[in-house]
């Protein structure tokens, strides 16, 4: 099964929380006024210079040969804006699975752990209403236990949703992390040097 390309499949339907909307092409003769290359480029201007990275111990960047395990269902559901007015319209989203699959082959990703997460969001996406994400399913010990052989570096994604008038709060589950969250963290961790 090629993951990205069904990704793509799944985001087609309500996957990564985006429709276009008619102010997408308003601009001069019809033009994109969302997601133009101007926005392009001053989004990756601004994501460059705006990142800070607060601990690394030489993990990053990570060398050509690396295999990476991506643990956290956000890898694929990846959250681009908010609800309401934060709700944003790109000319395309790309998750952090296929970010990093676009690193091939310099870059490795441990495929059993991501289809582990695809299956997963297969039978459970469309049961979700508007202001739902995916809530994070336990994974298998042995299903850790192989990534921690075949993979150099683990990467965690932690995702939320936030809109007009539900904003974030000081609760588990919202601005902290849920027990089944942090109980990743710990196994991971605890797996991966």
């Amino acid at each position: 099964m090629n993951i990205r390309r069904e990704s793509q499949k799944v985001r087609q339907d309500r996957w990564s929380r985006y429709r276009y909307n008619l102010t997408t092409n308003m601009g001069e003769n019809g033009e994109r006024l969302t997601g133009c290359q101007e926005h392009i480029n001053l989004s990756r201007t601004a994501a460059a210079e705006g990142m800070v990275l607060l601990e690394n111990k030489g993990v990053l960047p990570l060398q050509a040969g690396t295999t990476v395990a991506l643990f956290g269902v956000g890898t694929l559901e990846y959250i681009i804006g908010g609800g309401g007015s934060g709700r944003v319209y790109p000319a395309y989203v790309r998750n952090i699975y296929e970010g990093f699959a676009e690193k091939a082959p310099r870059i490795g990703i441990y495929e059993p752990l991501t289809k582990f997460y695809y299956d997963y969001a297969q039978q459970n996406i469309n049961h979700l209403t508007d202001k739902e994400i995916l809530p994070e399913p336990v994974l298998p010990d042995s299903l850790i236990a192989d990534a921690a052989k075949a993979a150099d570096v683990a990467v965690i994604v932690i995702h939320r949703y936030s809109g007009e008038g539900w904003d974030r709060s000081a609760a588990k589950g919202d601005f902290y992390l849920t027990d089944e969250e942090q109980d990743l963290v710990n196994r991971v961790t605890a797996s991966f040097a």
